[in-house]
């Protein structure tokens, strides 16, 4: 695995120079996502105080265009303790002509993202990662735009969930969008089971209010030992940007785990304040699984030295009972360059 993840990084980075040297224009970019805690919780005996980090390096391209060709790649590092890796996170190649579009890639693939209208959510591992039937997609796509209309057909795969076809219909309005998809997947995120996800999704906005709403169905019928059932997921997600240096973001949402089938909803509520070139970010999270709860409340101070460059520090206590709660204080830094 390393080795390949090296030849795939040299290649890379050959393709690049090869570029330069030619001439052509390719809009390479970097990011580093760090957070590093140190933690105190007096419940833990022997082990009150520990250290906890989580650091991430993507680099790659965004939207290089040649003729009727398009490309995007990005390569991201996984950390594994003492050792790091790098890998392909997401890669498109895409033709395009007049209003039709033939695509190719992988891609991770799911439902759900909390943190899209949070700009300034605390560095995490699954900041941007999806919530509900995560997966990853390789790809054929087949899209046809019509007006401001798209019609599109997937068809790939995985390992994981083996053969997948999606058909997806998406309008795009002066004040927002509206998504429908309709996905079959040979076999389930859990289960070994043939399930079909039936997805929709729209975004609204209105002078400094964006408002957005996600609702996805999976119908898994009877196979094997599997159970003719539905799972349900549900996320909607506000921004409010009160005046030019304050914004409010709230969030709820609700997911059915398998096998169990419980619920799992998550309330968010934070407010930015924007400081000179920095921002005080105040946030509170409540969740709710199986009758029980669990808490997060927290404080962050960032310096946005530059445009999309943020570094500052993090404390937040979480538990079910925060007269027990986990104290958390750290610092976390999220960086990009587009060069």
């Amino acid at each position: 695995m390393a080795n390949k993840s090296i030849k795939f990084l040299l290649f890379f980075l050959l393709f690049a120079w090869c570029a330069f040297m030619n001439g052509l224009e390719v809009p390479l970019f970097l990011s580093w996502k760090s957070l590093n805690t140190g933690a105190y919780c007096p419940n833990q005996t022997g082990k009150e105080i520990h250290w906890n980090e989580f650091y991430q390096i993507g680099f790659g391209i965004d939207s290089l265009a040649y003729k009727d060709l398009f490309a995007t790649m990005e390569l991201r590092s996984r950390a594994n303790f003492i050792e790091n890796y790098v890998e392909l996170y997401r890669f498109d190649l895409s033709w395009a002509k007049e209003n039709r579009q033939i695509t190719v890639g992988s891609i991770p693939w799911g439902y759900g993202l909390p943190n899209k209208l949070y700009s300034f959510s605390p560095v995490s591992a699954d900041q941007d990662q999806y919530r509900y039937q995560a997966t990853r997609l390789n790809r054929v796509r087949l899209g046809f735009g019509f007006a401001e209309n798209l019609i599109a057909i997937d068809v790939g795969g995985d390992n994981h969930n083996q053969a997948i076809g999606m058909v997806t219909f998406q309008r795009q309005y002066p004040f927002g969008y509206f998504k429908a998809a309709e996905e079959i997947r040979a076999q389930d995120n859990h289960w070994q089971t043939p399930v079909s996800i039936s997805y929709l999704n729209t975004q609204i906005q209105k002078g400094d209010l964006v408002l957005e709403g996600q609702l996805a169905l999976s119908f898994l019928p009877n196979y094997d030992v599997t159970e003719n059932h539905t799972t349900t997921y549900a996320l909607v997600a506000g921004n409010y940007q009160i005046d030019n240096l304050t914004a409010l973001f709230g969030s709820a949402e609700y997911l059915e785990l398998e096998p169990t089938l419980m619920s799992y909803q998550q309330y968010r509520i934070a407010l930015s304040r924007k400081i000179s070139v920095c921002s005080l970010n105040p946030f509170y999270y409540l969740d709710y699984y199986d009758k029980s709860t669990f808490q997060r409340i927290g404080l962050s101070w960032d310096w946005h030295f530059c445009q999309n460059q943020r570094i500052g520090l993090l404390y937040y206590i979480e538990g079910s009972k925060f007269r027990k709660a986990k104290h958390n204080l750290g610092i976390q830094a999220n960086l990009e360059l587009g060069l």
